[in-house]
């Protein structure tokens, strides 16, 4: 008698379709589809949990690696096609690689070997979580775990823990609830942003993953249809003149004022210094805002963002628009006098700062809020 056939592989289910979108993050190769494997993204909209970034060994496993991390409370889920995984280590050292997705029994022998000598040494090692999927297909995700990763898990779980501290309201979004009153005064008191801005020289600056999680956010509840592309990273700022040419400035503390930016080469008098038409983004009304403002995963992301945003016309007899930037252009101050002020628009309603005079390497690079940055939050809806 013939043995009975094997069943046929059990396929997934339309509903175990889950959505996974081609990320911002700059790819190593040309096309996605000439892409076998890359890095997958997990994203908590709110920001209660951190973003996991996983390296996939192969792209069609994305599927069934959403269908686990949606499990676990991750609802957005993104794909980065590259080249190999040490690349975007040494391209993306700030966005750490916590798990290798691949087949089941494809593990690497090195890496438990290493593991064994790491628990030997009191370290954890290897985290083994697999994911069963019926007998269509089983992967094992495996979270190499070193001393400063368990730090950084550490350091990611208290994270988790102030932001679902800080309150419903940062979480009203989850729940559809965002409120339609809330002003930027609101926000303010709410937030104790005050309290917050009584340290300015403890302010931290910003890294890659703190923009990048704004920018999804943007995305995610602003405007779906915006692309950052740039290949400078905003730690940077963006690219001034022509694709992969940063400004000419950099991001350090500045006595008395906190965070600030600085010429990193000597500046000519009408020089372009910044462009705020490639850097600035807007919200299309106030209610926009206040969907990203609760999106956002804690108090001083959300206190920043009140500081950082401004009404301006894009063009004259224009409507006001709010709006505000994810790089550190953001981070220019004003000065305290003309005489120390170096930049300033070129018009009321242009976006283009020209240097008003020679700027040495290292001076702290200001200008004049009054001139474009308006707080004219009643005009667009926001109030006080």
């Amino acid at each position: 008698t013939a043995a009975p056939s094997s069943p046929e592989p059990e396929q997934p289910t339309m509903e175990q379709a889950i959505s996974i979108r081609r990320s911002t993050y700059k790819s190593d190769v040309k096309s996605e589809d000439n892409a076998a494997h890359g890095v997958f993204h997990a994203i908590d909209s709110t920001s209660k949990q951190q973003t996991l970034h996983a390296w996939l060994q192969y792209k069609e496993l994305g599927q069934m690696a959403a269908n686990h991390f949606q499990t676990k409370n991750y609802d957005t889920f993104l794909f980065t096609p590259y080249s190999s995984r040490e690349n975007w280590t040494k391209a993306n050292p700030e966005l750490r690689i916590f798990a290798d997705i691949k087949r089941k029994g494809e593990g690497s022998k090195s890496a438990t070997k290493n593991a064994t000598a790491n628990k030997s040494k009191g370290i954890l090692g290897d985290i083994f979580d697999t994911i069963s999927t019926g007998s269509y297909l089983s992967i094992t995700i495996k979270l190499l775990l070193t001393a400063s990763t368990m730090f950084a898990a550490a350091a990611a779980v208290v994270a988790a823990m102030v932001a679902t501290m800080v309150g419903d309201h940062i979480g009203y979004y989850k729940y559809g609830k965002v409120p339609d009153d809330w002003t930027w005064g609101r926000f303010r008191q709410e937030y104790e942003c005050e309290k917050y801005y009584i340290h300015q020289e403890n302010k931290r600056f910003y890294t890659m993953a703190d923009w990048q999680t704004m920018r999804d956010i943007y995305i995610q509840h602003v405007d779906s249809s915006y692309v950052f592309d740039d290949p400078i990273p905003p730690t940077k700022g963006y690219s001034l003149q022509g694709k992969g040419n940063p400004p000419p400035f950099y991001a350090a503390l500045s006595p008395g004022s906190g965070r600030g930016l600085f010429a990193s080469r000597d500046i000519h008098e009408g020089e372009l210094v910044h462009n705020g038409t490639i850097s600035d983004v807007s919200f299309p009304n106030a209610d926009a805002f206040r969907r990203f403002m609760f999106a956002l995963p804690t108090k001083e992301m959300a206190c920043d963002v009140t500081e950082w945003t401004w009404t301006q016309p894009l063009h004259k007899n224009g409507p006001l628009k709010l709006m505000t930037s994810f790089t550190i252009s953001i981070l220019v101050n004003e000065a305290d006098d003309e005489e120390e002020m170096n930049i300033l628009p070129e018009s009321e309603v242009s976006s283009l700062f020209y240097a008003t005079r020679d700027i040495q390497k290292g001076e702290e690079i200001t200008t004049s809020y009054d001139t474009l940055y308006s707080a004219d939050f009643d005009e667009v809806g926001l109030g006080w």
